[in-house]
């Protein structure tokens, strides 16, 4: 488990959650103060310090500090 970015991206391909991680790192988006877990994971990459994941279940990408492992 990790801290995550309080943003998700629905939907999406990995290379557009990819440069959105890359725009989270230069905005003002900030950790959440609890962890997240990810039931249908699957890690992306990362872009800046900020690892992508891909949550089969949802449909979504989420965004968390890359320490750590979920």
């Amino acid at each position: 488990m990790k801290k995550g970015y309080d943003v998700i991206l629905a939907g999406g391909t990995d290379e557009e959650a990819l440069a959105y991680a890359a725009a989270i790192s230069t905005t003002l988006v900030s950790l959440t103060s609890e962890t997240i877990d990810i039931q249908y994971k699957r890690y992306v990459g990362s872009m800046n310090g900020v690892g992508v994941y891909y949550d089969s279940g949802l449909d979504y990408y989420l965004f968390a500090e890359l320490t750590g492992g979920f």
